[in-house]
């Protein structure tokens, strides 16, 4: 399973090359060397880990270090996947009353002593507009 090689510990891969072991004090640098450096792009930490042993080097706890050093790092926090759905399920909200908050506005005067006397519905956006030639109630309660 390890061998050594030119005073360097190595670990036997079952299809491919030997793997070089790193010490608790290389092993940051390679992170960094892969993530920020010649093969950077700041990926995900597991990605950083298949690059690193497609680079030749192993240690035992390199998922958990890679996933440690790359929460350090600020770049990569910024690139990193947005979780767009909300925490809690979507309550829609029905108006106990539809038709029920109305709004009516006068608009004018426009041209020639002209108005216009609109009435908006907030449930369905239902618009109502009539032109009037003079503002009395009578007319108002007409339009209504």
């Amino acid at each position: 399973m390890y061998t050594m090689r030119n005073n360097f510990l190595y670990k036997k891969s079952f299809l491919g090359p030997l793997f070089r072991c790193v010490g608790l004090q290389e092993d940051e640098m390679v992170i960094r060397e892969v993530n920020e450096e010649a093969c950077g792009m700041h990926s995900g930490f597991r990605t950083i880990v298949e690059k690193i042993v497609c680079l030749g080097y192993y240690w035992p706890s390199m998922y958990r270090d890679t996933s440690n050093v790359n929460k350090s790092f600020i770049s990569c926090q910024r690139h990193a996947p947005q979780i767009h759905v909300p925490s809690h399920k979507l309550i829609p909200i029905s108006s106990a009353w539809p038709f029920h908050k109305w709004a009516i506005d006068l608009v004018g005067p426009l041209s020639e002593e002209k108005h216009l006397v609109v009435a908006v519905d907030f449930f369905t956006k239902w618009v109502e507009a009539k032109p009037l030639k003079s503002i009395t109630g009578k007319k108002i309660v007409n339009f209504v």
